[in-house]
């Protein structure tokens, strides 16, 4: 009878396919974990997963809790085939694309509390060319063209009211890149006020007309105690702003550092990443794209005062070459966690070439303290 029972209890469990309110049996707190999406393919899944990385030791989990699950999209993991994703404490929104039913492309919205292992789907859409990104507490629809069209009209939805049903809709359709106060910040490429191959900064408060910000050309906008930094050209620019009184730049702009390509703030420092331009080493060839690789960042994580004053090598890896995805959101606590590359196989018409795969190689984790680093092969060979 006990063994009756006990194959009965197996069998429903089986049944049971992928539980996403199981709860979750590790610590997934601010101080350890890095999320980060990427294509598992050693599950035979084509599908980005979110996992969780834990910092303390390298460990890399999906963010799935299911015991069960096969983490891939075909096998109908709700976390597989995740896009953008935004943290909040215990609570994760996220997105991802799949096929319903009638065989119809859709996006989804959900959401992941972490604390319950609770996972719920706020909206789906019908793929309609609209782009579906997390920012500054909201859901921002847009539609991602270089010409102005009748669908030139980004829809804002609050991710605390999950206003759904009662959309703000905002004209033109674009998403800010920088909160300051009651007004955001914009890249503009070629829409109502130039070319299509122009690039420049808007800002509106969302309840007046949209102003072009005079002299600045920039898709990126970073907002740091009183300053408004951006990258123009490859040099990092920085303007004062009031956020007290309306966010708008207020004095000429500032050049904090050239031939950057990525940076962040932390403790009341710039870290950034700085091209050696001509000077950086090549390490190989890419068969598949037939060009030379460079060591474009030499490897060094650069330390200096917010105004580039100061600089020096904060931190100078052993061999990795990193990757410019060095942002804001790869910091955790007072780690840093930044891709690597790595020489990888590659197909096409039936050859195999030796290709260069700038954020595949492991993750870096820096410590913001002391510069000193560990690294983690924690992606598919």
């Amino acid at each position: 009878m006990k063994k009756l029972l006990c194959l009965l209890m197996i069998t429903v469990i089986l049944l049971c396919g992928c539980n996403t309110r199981v709860k979750p049996q590790i610590d997934i707190s601010e101080k350890y974990y890095y999320l980060t999406s990427h294509v598992d393919y050693g599950r035979g899944s084509t599908a980005t997963l979110l996992h969780r990385f834990n910092v303390e030791n390298g460990s890399m989990t999906p963010l799935c809790p299911d015991p069960l699950c096969e983490h891939s999209e075909e096998a109908g993991c709700p976390f597989a085939g995740a896009l953008n994703y935004t943290v909040d404490g215990d609570t994760i929104w996220f997105n991802r694309v799949l096929y319903n039913r009638d065989g119809e492309r859709v996006t989804v919205i959900c959401r992941y509390d972490i604390a319950d292992g609770k996972l719920r789907v706020l909206q789906e859409y019908k793929d309609d060319g609209y782009t579906y990104v997390f920012k500054f507490g909201y859901l921002w629809k847009y539609f991602t063209h270089e010409n102005p069209t009748d669908k030139d009209i980004s829809v804002r939805i609050s991710l605390e009211e999950e206003n759904f049903d009662d959309p703000e809709e905002i004209d033109p359709g674009k998403i800010p890149f920088a909160q300051v106060g009651d007004v955001y910040y914009y890249g503009a490429f070629g829409t109502y006020h130039s070319p299509a191959t122009e690039v420049y900064a808007m800002y509106t408060d969302l309840t007046d007309e949209w102003l072009v910000a005079d002299d600045m050309f920039s898709m990126n906008f970073t907002y740091y105690d009183g300053f408004l930094y951006y990258i123009q050209e490859g040099t990092l620019m920085r303007v004062s702003v009031d956020e007290e009184i309306t966010g708008i730049p207020v004095n000429t702009k500032e050049t904090v550092k050239k031939a950057i390509a990525a940076y962040f703030f932390y403790d009341n420092s710039l870290f950034y990443l700085q091209s050696e331009g001509d000077d950086a080493e090549v390490i190989g060839w890419d068969e598949f794209l037939e060009e030379e690789v460079k060591n474009t960042y030499g490897g060094k994580i650069w330390r200096a005062n917010p105004d580039g004053s100061k600089a020096k090598v904060f931190t100078e890896t052993d061999g990795y070459v990193i990757s410019k995805s060095m942002l804001s959101n790869a910091q955790v606590g007072n780690r840093l966690v930044v891709r690597y590359g790595c020489w990888k196989e590659k197909q096409r018409d039936g050859q195999t070439f030796r290709a260069w795969r700038s954020t595949e190689g492991g993750l870096l984790v820096v410590d913001l303290n002391d510069g000193s680093y560990r690294a983690y092969q924690v992606f598919d060979e």
